[in-house]
């Protein structure tokens, strides 16, 4: 999988309307005229529905782009009627320009619109546009007005466009406003998309290291939204810029604040596409503890899911030879268990009968056994009868109602 495929898959879990972040600049930074694919220039337009009825694609988009911040109030009727066009037969780029036009002038009113649109991809760029505009005019009745889409316990990538857009209007108008709101968000999947958007919006406007910077500056006395921004700047920081947020987490991840700072990290790079082999060579070098466990353990079967048999020869060879494995090999044992188990059950049950904790390396056996006895029935229970699992166990593999599912390696009490 290329890098770029893995980023559009990415951006299509996380929502893409939640990473369109508008670019933050003056005047100066504007692109040059666009011309056709033929090199021809964009066509003069004197009205709305000159912009509408140019042909090419690329020169309708700068046509509108250019007409539609000259037009007042008085224009929103027809930009309200071409919308229903947009919507029968023309883009989505076409529809987030006349979009962010009439929320110029009406925010409540286009977003009530955009609301109501039954085709997924226009709804999320109309709302994108509307709701963005409005927390940029006025955050506090944006927020009020879209708090039911935010808390949606259904629609995921819906409510996660709403409170994306609601930021980063906010971010430009109200910073210090946004941040009351999110701290007051409490614990919870809201405050989340809100501080993952706020670190991406402020990385776009000043850089990775002012992320990094604004997270450390939040004050001691709320831990726990302290430690949720942590979380979500060091996801930003690896969409963003990998490195930093290597060198950040090298300096972090075993803080007051590191809790699942580098398993959230490792998540993002590698659901991004980064090569898995740097990822989990990084997790390698992180100094001992709970954070490296989970760290390393995330990586590696983010990795055997993607790339299963390259995966599995890189752990092979770091156990073989005669020399004692690197001190942190075993944190894989569990894991390296289950991948092997689809393929050859005997060698998955000698890794994991090295698993130490003892509640874990018994569930992985038993499993393991109860899989192989649908493969190979006569050497499966050939193992159990000579196995040193307890009777008990045996038993449970040779259950043909126990579920087919092997354990997670967190799953089982220490």
């Amino acid at each position: 999988m290329t890098k770029a495929t893995a980023a559009t898959i990415s951006i299509s879990i996380l929502s893409g309307a939640l990473f369109a972040i508008p670019a933050i600049g003056s005047a100066e930074d504007a692109s040059p005229a666009v011309e056709s694919a033929g090199g021809e220039p964009s066509p003069p337009v004197g009205t709305l529905a000159d912009a509408l009825a140019v042909p090419d694609p690329y020169l309708r988009a700068d046509a509108l782009a250019t007409l539609l911040p000259t037009l007042g109030p008085e224009a929103v009727p027809e930009v309200r009627e071409a919308l229903d066009g947009i919507l029968l037969g023309m883009g989505v780029t076409e529809l987030e320009l006349l979009v962010r036009m009439w929320a110029t002038h009406d925010p409540r009113a286009a977003a009530t619109w955009a609301f109501g649109i039954t085709a997924p991809r226009f709804q999320s760029a109309a709302l994108d546009a509307s709701i963005e505009v409005w927390a940029r005019s006025d955050p506090a009745a944006a927020a009020a007005g879209v708090v039911r889409a935010t808390e949606d316990p259904i629609l995921r990538e819906f409510a996660q466009t709403v409170q994306g857009a609601l930021t980063r209007g906010w971010f430009q108008t109200d910073r210090a406003g946004l941040e009351r709101y999110m701290e007051s968000l409490g614990s919870g999947i809201q405050q989340q998309r809100s501080l993952m958007a706020f670190a991406l919006t402020l990385e776009r406007a000043e850089g990775p290291e002012a992320v990094a910077h604004w997270a450390e500056a939040i004050p001691d006395e709320n831990e726990r939204y302290k430690l949720a921004a942590y979380r979500q700047v060091g996801a930003a920081l690896a969409w963003t810029a990998p490195e930093i947020a290597e060198q950040w987490c090298d300096v972090q991840c075993e803080g007051p604040y590191g809790k699942s700072l580098r398993s959230a990290i490792v998540r993002m790079r590698l659901g991004n596409g980064d090569e898995p082999l740097g990822v989990v060579e990084w997790v390698t070098r992180a100094p001992d503890g709970p954070g490296r466990t989970h760290a390393l353990s995330t990586a590696f079967q983010m990795w055997a899911r993607t790339d299963r048999d390259t995966a599995l020869s890189w752990m092979e060879e770091r156990m073989d030879g005669d020399a004692e494995p690197a001190p942190w090999v075993p944190i894989l044992y569990p894991a390296y268990a289950r991948y092997l188990a689809a393929s050859s059950p005997p060698d998955a049950l000698k890794v994991a009968a090295l698993v130490e904790r003892d509640a874990l390396r018994e569930e992985l056996m038993v499993r393991i056994a109860h899989r192989w006895l649908a493969m190979d029935e006569a050497a499966a229970q050939a193992w159990l009868d000579q196995s040193p699992l307890p009777p008990s166990a045996r038993a449970k593999a040779r259950n043909p109602k126990l579920p087919d599912y092997l354990p997670e390696p967190e799953s089982a009490s220490p």
